[in-house]
């Protein structure tokens, strides 16, 4: 899809990008499996009066250095599950998070790997199992990814550029 948006003009920031919707799909996983994981805790804890079920998903608009783009944030019924990766008011996708979000998709890590750029983002351990069920949501996409067809011959461009201050009549430009 990426390919194919880029032969149909569209770049690599703007509103209409091929990165934004890899983004997309990569939050929206990641935060469905922190919803499962919050929703397996809360059913082994003691009390069942209380069940507490999945309710959908809110949508919002995030805007990023790619573009602006709707994220659904799922929820569940008793409003208890707070998502990590993207906060409930955060409407800003910093490039710090985009950059590692990319890292995770674009290379096949280990789980060891993967828990340090979390420990980097957060700033929180996070344990090898959650770890795991969030992989695990998001390994048929990249899967996906790694085995697609690609085209026999790809366009690149290269560009350098050089930039000196010059002083010109004691005015430097």
């Amino acid at each position: 899809a990426a390919i194919q948006g880029i032969r149909d003009g569209k770049g690599f920031s703007g509103e209409d990008n091929v990165m934004l919707p890899m983004i997309k799909d990569l939050l929206e996983s990641a935060m469905k499996a922190e919803l499962d994981i919050h929703m397996n805790e809360e059913r082994s804890k003691d009390d069942q009066s209380k069940v507490n079920r999945k309710n959908g998903a809110t949508p919002k608009k995030m805007k990023s250095e790619q573009g602006t783009f709707e994220l659904n944030t799922p929820r569940d019924r008793n409003g208890t599950f707070h998502p990590q990766i993207v906060e409930k008011q955060q409407t800003f996708l910093g490039d710090a998070l985009q950059e590692k979000i990319i890292s995770l998709y674009s290379k096949g890590m280990s789980y060891k790997d993967i828990q340090d750029h979390l420990e980097d983002l957060y700033g929180t351990s996070v344990s090898k199992g959650k770890i795991s069920e969030i992989t695990d949501r998001i390994m048929p996409d990249l899967e996906r990814w790694k085995n697609r067809q690609l085209e026999p011959i790809y366009s690149i461009i290269w560009l350098d550029a050089l930039h000196f201050s010059v002083r010109e009549d004691n005015v430097t430009i």
